[in-house]
């Protein structure tokens, strides 16, 4: 989901800075920090279900290992349930690359709940990387 700056500034407290040394990758050219995570996802990717592991997650979308190689541009819904969340989320998201395994996705059409509890989980990865 793109967050727009009057959105942000009116639903949410201010983005936390966050130590470079705690970002994954090239993090710090993204929009939003990407967090060092560890938990079981599981993907749906038409009539496939896939078991699968979350390297990282952020605002906007996650990084996944998982048997089975996806195109960039698939549409998939993921299932999961971060640490310090008692949320489960379902969302949709879009393959943005895919390399030995290891797929990028960008978060789509993000409903508000889990948008919010999204940018929560983030600060509190963010308090504790």
């Amino acid at each position: 989901m793109w967050v727009t700056p009057e959105r942000r500034e009116s639903t949410q407290t201010p983005m936390i800075s966050v130590d470079k040394k705690t970002r994954v990758g090239k993090s710090a050219e993204r929009r939003h920090p990407r967090f060092k995570i560890e938990c079981d996802v599981q993907v749906r990717a038409g009539d496939l279900a896939l078991q699968g592991h979350m390297v990282d997650l952020s605002e906007s979308g996650i990084a996944i290992q998982i048997s089975r190689e996806l195109r960039a541009g698939d549409r998939v819904i993921l299932h999961f349930a971060p640490p310090n969340s008692e949320h489960r989320f379902g969302v949709q998201a879009t393959v943005i690359y895919s390399m030995d395994g290891r797929h990028g996705l960008e978060f789509h059409k993000l409903p508000r709940r889990e948008s919010d509890e999204l940018w929560r989980v983030c600060r509190a990865l963010s308090a504790i990387a």
